[in-house]
């Protein structure tokens, strides 16, 4: 699928005319807009057992940072009820501390749910390897 963000692009700089605690990324609002939409339609929000399927209450988001040695996903727990704000401030310390290999394990296991945003480099399409 494909978006015109360009109402989102103007929100963005407008937050950002308020001031570096209203500077978010468009990842940021993809992470917002996937958790609202997973928490609106939970049987998206679900993992597969084999023989059953574990449908999620809360939207424990994972979200893909690349690294020397590959990728990991740190989480933002609780994202359906956290503001873009705070889910701003939120990826930013864990795709930092990511990079400086300082997470702790319960900071990238028990996502309900992961992103993977490409666009920023100019990619529009890819095949996720799990």
């Amino acid at each position: 699928a494909e978006f015109d963000m360009e109402r989102v692009a103007e929100m963005r700089t407008a937050m950002a005319e308020l001031g570096d605690a209203y500077k978010v990324s468009f990842n940021d609002i993809v992470l917002k807009a996937v958790a609202t939409a997973l928490h609106q339609h939970p049987e998206c929000n679900a993992h597969w057992l084999g023989d059953a399927i574990r449908y999620f209450d809360r939207v424990h988001l994972g979200m893909a940072v690349a690294i020397p040695d590959g990728l990991i996903t740190p989480v933002i727990f609780d994202a359906q009820a956290k503001g873009l704000r705070d889910i701003a401030t939120e990826s930013r310390d864990l795709a930092a501390r990511a990079r400086e290999r300082k997470l702790k394990p319960d900071e990238y296991t028990g996502s309900t749910f992961s992103v993977s945003n490409l666009g920023m480099f100019g990619i529009d399409q890819f095949t996720a390897i799990i």
